[in-house]
């Protein structure tokens, strides 16, 4: 009989410490939290930077993701969670177990593969809300980036608030801190450490931090926080429900909700042709030789041949165009190694190579032989051909995409 106990007991202990694989329509699960004032209303949709995925992350003990807004689990999706906690100040969104919604101000420590984040979004088939024990986070970009070694000085005294009727005017008590011994720089390097935009010191030895003022918390007069801190008797704490209160806006978003995103950056693009600088080599327009009407060199010459990429060479006047990148052409072993490179701002998004005894009876760079659709942000593209000692006319071209 004990070993049949210990049989089940272990069995137990194993599925317990395995991620289990979700299955759907789960219900919500019996989370605890903290109390935290009904969240605002969701940012629209149309009027906030949309969050960016950041990826599968094991959830944490103690959460990092320290708001829970109780949204409906039946229909959530990853939009309705990042309007929400876009909507409260937060810059992660986590979704985990099919529908429940998270938001905080630091990422969890551990990362997990992707196929554990495995839970179908309840409100949304084509969307993954984590799973059990594991969180799917997005992440708002407008938020500074933060110095946390110079936190405590990018808080700035706000004056004296009333504490919150229902709730806290900033939520979280930083418990941890001793409260004989506190006083502001403690508490500003307290909140700060979790970047939390806003906090506040209370009746001589407390230590709140917070992302919003909550409870209908307001300006008081200053004499209401009027007692000394406990460990630094020069210094004001707050009073009987009443708080001195700092913020640090390099914590909080460049955008908040009601912002209008940016637009999508407009995309150009271009014609670039090879003209080659190497010696031997020699350019030909494609005017002179009658295959075309429109600027552009075909080489003749033995590799290896190097030259510059040219856009906007109008007339052939290379004095007038831009120079966009370079080309190499080499002969390495038995093959011929053709290697296209640009620098940022211009990115290759097609290129073609013609390679022949003599020049094509007419332009058209899709008919070259050699052609690749490339990645969008390319900078660089090769073709690999190979080598024929009675051939040495060469056309390089590249289509150029850049920001206008």
């Amino acid at each position: 009989m004990k070993v049949i106990l210990s049989s089940v007991v272990a069995a137990i202990a194993l599925i317990s410490s395995t991620v289990a694989i979700p299955t759907i329509n789960q219900e919500p699960r019996d989370l605890q939290r903290r109390t935290d004032a009904p969240p605002l209303p969701p940012c629209s949709q149309n009027n906030y930077s949309p969050f960016t995925y950041v990826g599968c992350f094991v959830e944490p003990n103690p959460e990092s993701l320290q708001y829970y807004p109780h949204l409906v689990f039946s229909t959530m999706t990853v939009e309705t969670c990042t309007a929400t906690c876009k909507s409260n100040g937060f810059k992660y969104a986590g979704l985990i177990y099919f529908g429940n919604c998270q938001c905080g101000t630091m990422l969890p420590p551990i990362r997990a593969p992707e196929s554990e984040c495995n839970a179908i979004c309840n409100g949304n088939e084509n969307q993954m809300c984590g799973s059990n024990q594991r969180f799917s986070i997005y992440s708002d970009n407008t938020y500074p980036a933060v110095d946390l070694s110079t936190i405590t000085s990018q808080y700035t005294p706000k004056g004296c608030y009333s504490e919150g009727v229902g709730f806290r005017a900033v939520s979280y008590r930083q418990d941890q801190l001793d409260s004989i011994t506190l006083s502001t720089a403690k508490c500003l390097a307290a909140c700060g450490a979790q970047y939390y935009p806003l906090a506040a010191t209370e009746y001589r030895g407390e230590c709140y931090c917070g992302y919003k003022l909550q409870g209908g918390s307001a300006p008081a007069d200053p004499n209401n926080c009027n007692l000394p801190c406990n460990g630094a008797p020069s210094e004001l704490c707050g009073g009987a429900g009443y708080l001195n209160l700092y913020e640090a806006t390099i914590l909080e978003s460049t955008a908040p909700c009601g912002t209008q995103p940016p637009p999508p950056p407009t995309t150009c693009s271009g014609t670039a042709y090879g003209y080659a600088t190497s010696t031997n080599d020699v350019d030909k327009t494609f005017i002179s030789l009658n295959i075309g009407k429109n600027w552009g060199w075909v080489i003749q010459g033995p590799v290896t041949v190097s030259g510059n990429l040219y856009m906007g060479a109008g007339g052939n006047d290379i004095s007038k165009a831009t120079t966009v990148g370079t080309f190499t052409i080499t002969k390495v072993g038995s093959n011929l190694v053709i290697t296209y490179t640009t620098q940022a701002p211009w990115y290759l998004s097609s290129t073609h190579f013609y390679y022949g005894a003599s020049y094509p009876a007419k332009i058209a760079p899709g008919k070259f032989g050699n052609g690749h659709s490339t990645k969008a942000g390319s900078t660089t593209d090769s073709f690999t051909v190979p080598y024929d000692a009675n051939m040495a006319t060469y056309i390089v071209h590249a289509g150029i995409s850049y920001q206008c």
